[in-house]
């Protein structure tokens, strides 16, 4: 029972928040479960259609493909192949985590892969556009260049801090 405790006790603390937060503030708490129960629901209808996209990628693409493209030889090659599969992505980044873990389990490059979830979280094309029309294209060129360099520099500071703490990928 107390690994089942410790195991949950995220969930277990998130829920008893709630909960608080429901007798402090029934309208709150009533807002807060609907909003939590919303989120749930998106999430379950996503992942299932990204899970079976993961298992196709895991079957259908080869690890040599992955090495070839994003591995340790890869250079400027791979840096762009995550730039534009970041870029073109569609979801929420949740959905990035498992292709992430295909890709490091595939032998891609933790850098790139690392690279690629930087873009995916605000680099995506629909994004770019919304924000160039939004706050314009001064704006947006700026934010992506920063944006895009902060991701590349930290994912390789990230890549070899990991290397030398010995952190291995699960898999």
């Amino acid at each position: 029972m107390k690994a089942v405790m410790r195991q949950y006790r995220f969930l277990l603390l998130m829920l008893s928040l709630l909960l608080l937060t429901w007798l402090v503030s029934p309208q709150s708490g009533r807002g807060a479960a609907v909003a939590t129960l919303k989120s749930i629901s998106d999430m379950l209808a996503l992942l299932p259609p990204v899970f079976l996209l993961i298992g196709l990628i895991d079957v259908w693409v080869p690890k040599e493909t992955i090495l070839k493209q994003l591995g340790d030889g890869a250079g400027i090659w791979g840096i762009l192949t995550v730039l534009f599969l970041g870029t073109l992505s569609a979801g929420p980044l949740y959905a990035a985590f498992p292709l992430a873990v295909i890709l490091l389990e595939k032998g891609a490059r933790p850098a790139n892969v690392y690279f690629f979830l930087g873009v995916w979280s605000s680099a995506k094309l629909p994004v770019i556009m919304y924000e160039t029309g939004v706050m314009g294209t001064t704006f947006t060129v700026l934010h992506l260049g920063i944006s895009l360099t902060l991701y590349y520099f930290f994912s390789l500071l990230t890549e070899r801090l990991a290397h030398s703490l010995q952190l291995q990928p699960e898999g």
